[in-house]
This record gives structure tokens, C-alpha cells and sequence, in this order.
């Protein structure tokens, strides 16, 4: 079952929304601020989400909650014991010189990580390992052609992530195991993320408010989600999967190159669009996910792309592989080798194939170069306008540069540019690729270099108007050309949120080396408000609100009948 279906939207979302707001209900009169019916509805509603298509892997899920519900609970009662006074055997012990282990959930933390990556290696990598074996030594190890568990990268690293998190002490231990089962089967983020960490959740799965304003609120990103899923991505799917299912040799450079674009556009609008409808749902339902995407195709380089594309993902590695790693602590040889194992792990995650480890190390060569050409000082996310002002963090305009100047950053911008979309690019011929030889071949057709003798098409067999319009829209909304013109007109409120949350991040740390995260969204809280007010004296807020929600209306009409009159509906993450 996915969000963009006639079964989801007309039948399982409107039955949880409508028993979890009685419940809910019910909740306040019994309970007053807990939500206990409202949770175990939740959880039996995530269950029957999880099993409508695999019932058969529910107790996959399931094993994944007990593993890290005991491994947990070993961690913190191995920790609560050492924390007591030495036994008189322990002291015995110390007086003979032996060592005495005060550590045992350094044990049970390896065990449990390693019971997740057993679970995930079996169903995810076992055939591919087998087949990679039998390629190299010519054996001839059978094959078990396991079905893939939808969604088992994500709810693995999710239920990790709350294990070694009560082990570095950054989140209680939850001894209910059906609300640690909730945290891992929630279904609005369950099967294509975003990856949650349960610290981001721990107090609103006991206490959580949902007003009308957060249910509008988590609606319109809904429909914003499902228009991205339902008008572009899926346009542009029939699109790539017309161009890849005639054959290679069919293709000419331009529509090799169509192909490619409409990949980027495709992969893009489904992903985030789905983040999207599972931030709106978690609003919903009183949950505050965290951004995944922030306009990766903005990007001037590949390390601010990795900062915005799958952010969830990104974070989790930097947060659990790389950092313990040593980061970029250790000198730069290590600092490398780190990056190097994170861009392969990347690569791994995403697929049990060499174009999906290629696809990874791709982009990781790109970290390693622009990390060795990066100047001392320099910036450190790729933008170029607006930094030095959020850096000062001053309300003032940037001081005007000389024209000369200003050109000269601007055609170095969009040369940067131009070098990030051109890797992403090509690095989403080989993620599409059904192996790493079709992706080189495939590269060197939009090159020229491969090309049919007699192609059966032109690129305009693959350019209907409604594609073409799609096409033309999807690129301006990824490259966010209409926030480009709007800010052109007065409308710079990211421009200027950013700018007043540096200024109050450096006036609660007061001289800190670091400015955390917490302070971050303790103070955007505090000043979103202002900036809203601010943006709204400008104009008539009421009428811009009609607009909106008009639009928006339009936008959920027209996608409900995309869904509803198409049969088409792929999603390319189920996969992961």
C-alpha cells in the first residue's frame, strides 16, 4: 500500500484518522494528557499497513522490535549495575591485578547491531553475496531468490539508531515494548523514511497536542507531497521507462539526455514527495518529523548536495559511522578512508547491486576531490550570496560588491552549479541502470560515443504536451526558480529567518565552540512567528491564504484524478 493509492486515500487514511481522533478523545477524558488508546490504535493501524502487501514478513518487523527492545534494556540494566559499589569479589579481583569488565553493554550493544545486520544482510544481501561469489570462483552456489521485506533499510537503521542511542545515555530506555513498536512501525515514515530518531519522538509518543492548525498544516504538505508524487514523478516515469524499454540502441544523444533529466526529475519528485506526505501525516497525528530534502538540485557542489538530498540518511551515517570513525579528527588520510567507508556503506544501503556500490563511491570520489581543493576557511556549504551577511549576523543588507565582482561570482556560481548537476547527473545513469556495463553504455550514448545505427525514434515521440509542460515544470520547481522570482519581489523570508536565528544562536551560546541543535530549534520556534507577521504585513494575509488553499485544492483534485484514471504508480524507494 503506498500514499499515492485509491486505497489509502479513500479508505485507510480517512478509517485511522477518524478512530484516532475518538480515540484521542477518549484519551483526554480518561487519561488527560497521555495517549494510550490513541497509541495502541496507531500501532495496530501500522500493522495492518505493513502486512496489506507482505503479511507473510510481519514477523520480520517484529523480530527487529524484540532484538532492540532486549538489547536496550541489557544496556541500561548492565549500566545501572555498574553504576553500584564494587561487590567484594570485584575488589578481590582488583587486589589480584585481573581485569574486571564494568562494561558489559559494550557486549550487548555489539550483539544487538549485529542481529540487525544479520536480519538485513539475509533478506537484502545474501543472493547478491551468492551471486558475486559464484561470478568471481566460478562456483555454483544456489540461489534462494529472496523477496526483499518493503521498507527493511529503513525501520533497521531507525530501530539501530534507538539502540546505540541509549547506550551513549542520549535516550531513555523505553520498557513498554508496544510503544518502542510504535516508534518502529509509525506507519507514515515506516516503509521510505524519513529515518527518525527516537530521540526526536520520545516525549511526543507519551504527550502530544494536535491542534486544527498542525492537522492544516500537516494536510497541505500532504497535498503537496502527493502532487509532486502523482503529477510529476509519475509523468516522468512513463517517460524514463519508455526511453530504458526500447533498447539502448534505440535512443539518439537527446533523448539518451531526455532520459537522464526525466530520471533526475522522477527520483526526486518521488522521494521527497513521499517525505513530504509522511511529514504531513506525522502532523497529523501530533508527530514532528525532521526535514529529508532542503532543494538538493541547488547545490554548488557535491558536499552542500549531501547536505540536502536524503538528509535523514546522511545525518545517520555522519552520526553512527562516520564520527565514531574519528571524522575528520584524525588526520587527513583517515579523514578520507572515513569518507570513503561512508559513500561505500551509502552505495550498499540503497541496493544489493555493483551500480547501486558504483552510484555510491561515485559521489564519494567527488567528496574526497573537492575536499582536497576546498581552501582553508573556505565555505563549507557551496552558497555564495547571503553567507557573509548570516555570518555576521547582521539585519543589514550585504554591502554591494563592485560589478565586476558580482560577475565574476555569479558565472563562478553557475559553473559550480552546472559541475554538481552534471555528477548527480550521471551518477543517476548508473542508480537506474540495471548493471554497472548498461550504465557505461548508456553514458556513452548521451556522449555520442554508443549510438544504433538506424534509431527507431526521435526525441519527440517521448514529448507529448502534457509531458513536455511537466517536464519544463519539474526542472523550475527543483532549481526553485519560482522562490528565485518570488524573492526577487520582497518575499526573502528564509533569507531573513536565517539571519535572526544566527544572530540568537550566538546570543544563547555566548562564546561556545558549538552551537547545537537543540539551540537551533529552540530559537527558529521563537522567531518563525516574527518573521510570519512580518511577511504578512506586507500583503493581506487572508486573501494569501484563500489563494493558497484554492491552489492547493486544485492541486489534490487533479492529482486524485491522475491516480484514479492511471494505473501507473510506481514507487522507486520500496526497493530500499
Amino acid at each position: 500500500m503506498v500514499f499515492s493509492s485509491t486505497l489509502f486515500l479513500f479508505g485507510f487514511l480517512p478509517l485511522t484518522l477518524a478512530g484516532y481522533y475518538l480515540y484521542l478523545f477518549l484519551d483526554k477524558k480518561i487519561f488527560k494528557d497521555h495517549k494510550i488508546f490513541g497509541n495502541y490504535w496507531l500501532l495496530f493501524m501500522s500493522l495492518i499497513f505493513f502486512a496489506w502487501s507482505q503479511i507473510g514478513y510481519v514477523w520480520i518487523i517484529a523480530a527487529s522490535i524484540l532484538i532492540n527492545y532486549t538489547g536496550a534494556l541489557l544496556i541500561h540494566s548492565g549500566r545501572e549495575k555498574n553504576s553500584l559499589p564494587d561487590s567484594a569479589v570485584q575488589v578481590r579481583n582488583q587486589r589480584k591485578g585481573l581485569t574486571v569488565n564494568k562494561r558489559p553493554e559494550k557486549l550487548f550493544l555489539f550483539l544487538t547491531v549485529a542481529a540487525n545486520l544479520l536480519l538485513l544482510f539475509y533478506f537484502k544481501y545474501f543472493d547478491f553475496t551468492v551471486a558475486t561469489v559464484n561470478q568471481i570462483f566460478k562456483t555454483g552456489f544456489s540461489l534462494r531468490n529472496i523477496v526483499l521485506p518493503i521498507g527493511i533499510s529503513f525501520f533497521t537503521f531507525q530501530a539501530m539508531s534507538y539502540t546505540i542511542d541509549v547506550y551513549r545515555n542520549k535516550a531513555g530506555v523505553q520498557k513498554n515494548p508496544f510503544k518502542l513498536a510504535l516508534y518502529v512501525m509509525l506507519f507514515p515514515q515506516l516503509i521510505a523514511g524519513p529515518i527518525v530518531r527516537y530521540t526526536d519522538v520520545e516525549a511526543e509518543i507519551d504527550e502530544r497536542s494536535v491542534s486544527i492548525d498542525d492537522f492544516s498544516d500537516g494536510a497541505r504538505r500532504f497535498i503537496i507531497g502527493l502532487s509532486k508524487k502523482a503529477l510529476i514523478a509519475n509523468t516522468m516515469a512513463v517517460t524514463v521507462d519508455s526511453i530504458w524499454g526500447q533498447g539502448i540502441e534505440n535512443n539518439t544523444v537527446a533523448i539518451a539526455w531526455l532520459g537522464a533529466i526525466a530520471y533526475g526529475l522522477q527520483i526526486y519528485f518521488d522521494f521527497s514527495g513521499y517525505s513530504d506526505m509522511a511529514i504531513g501525516l506525522g502532523r497529523m497525528f501530533g508527530f514532528r518529523f525532521l526535514e529529508n530534502f532542503d532543494l538538493p538540485y541547488i547545490s554548488r557542489s557535491i558536499t552542500e548536495f549531501w547536505r540536502r538530498w536524503h538528509i535523514s540518511l546522511s545525518s545517520w551515517f555522519r552520526d553512527y559511522v562516520y564520527i565514531p570513525l574519528g571524522g575528520n579528527r584524525k588526520g587527513t588520510f583517515k579523514t578520507y578512508r572515513n569518507l570513503f567507508i561512508v559513500f561505500l556503506l551509502t552505495g550498499i544501503w540503497h541496493g544489493a547491486a555493483w551500480n547501486y556500490i558504483f552510484w555510491g563511491l561515485w559521489h564519494g570520489m567527488f567528496m574526497l576531490l573537492e575536499r582536497a581543493f576546498r581552501k582553508p576557511g573556505g565555505s563549507k556549504t557551496g552558497r555564495v550570496s547571503g553567507a557573509n551577511a548570516e555570518i555576521r549576523g547582521s539585519d543589514e543588507p550585504e554591502a554591494q560588491l563592485p560589478k565586476e565582482d558580482t560577475m565574476y561570482a555569479n558565472i563562478k556560481a553557475l559553473i559550480r552549479h552546472g559541475y554538481t548537476l552534471l555528477v548527480v547527473l550521471i551518477g543517476w545513469v548508473f542508480f537506474r541502470a540495471g548493471s554497472l556495463s548498461e550504465g557505461v553504455w548508456y553514458l556513452k550514448t548521451m556522449l555520442g560515443r554508443a549510438l544504433g545505427q538506424t534509431p527507431g525514434y526521435s526525441v519527440m515521440w517521448y514529448l507529448d504536451g502534457w509531458t513536455a509542460f511537466i517536464l519544463v515544470a519539474g526542472i523550475a520547481l527543483s532549481l526553485n526558480i519560482p522562490g528565485f522570482l518570488l524573492g526577487k519581489t520582497g518575499f526573502e523570508t528564509d533569507r531573513i529567518l536565517n539571519i535572526k536565528v544566527k544572530k540568537c544562536e550566538e546570543r544563547e551560546v555566548q562564546g561556545k565552540t558549538e552551537v547545537k541543535s537543540e539551540v537551533k530549534s529552540e530559537v527558529k520556534s521563537e522567531v518563525e512567528s516574527e518573521v510570519k507577521s512580518a511577511v504578512e504585513s506586507e500583503s493581506n494575509p487572508a486573501v494569501w491564504t484563500f489563494v493558497r488553499d484554492i491552489a492547493l485544492l486544485l492541486l489534490l483534485l487533479l492529482s486524485v484524478m491522475r491516480i484514479v484514471s492511471g494505473t501507473y504508480n510506481p514507487f522507486i524507494y520500496f526497493q530500499f
